[in-house]
């Protein structure tokens, strides 16, 4: 694909990333309107006209035309929980077991083959409205 525009690269990302997140708003908005016809009062007089055949109009709202800023993206982007991980390993000594915090390098965890691993784990919930359930799945 070809980019035509005059943008930075990081201006072209959170143009990309803006357009995605709104279709995606798209799809879980909907507005609706309806319009319901009732007795109408002139506002200078006591005349009260009857309602006119035809019942009531509605429609779809169009929210096509609204645009996504990036602190509305912000927003949206917001982690509902903040996760905290350690990779620990348990090491035996004179004085008894410790664990220590495996080596990271790089931001990836380096431990050692054939050995037994600890994942301590911290979860905050920042959501008023969430309750979220983990589920946590040991597999060999």
């Amino acid at each position: 694909m070809v980019d035509k525009s005059k943008l930075s690269s990081e201006d072209s990302k959170l143009q990309r990333e803006l357009f995605w997140y709104r279709e995606e708003l798209f799809k879980a908005i909907r507005g609706q309107w309806k319009e319901v016809r009732r007795d109408f009062q002139h506002p200078f007089t006591h005349i009260t006209e009857p309602k006119k055949a035809g019942g009531s109009r509605s429609g779809d709202l169009s929210l096509r035309q609204q645009r996504l800023t990036k602190p509305m993206l912000h927003a949206l982007r917001t982690d509902p929980v903040h996760i905290q991980m350690e990779l620990l390993q348990q090491d035996g000594d004179k004085d008894g077991v410790s664990q220590t915090i495996v080596n990271r390098r790089g931001g990836k965890y380096r431990a050692t083959p054939n050995e037994f691993l600890f994942l301590r784990m911290w979860i905050r919930n920042v959501s008023r409205k969430l309750r979220p359930t983990f589920r946590v799945v040991h597999d060999v």
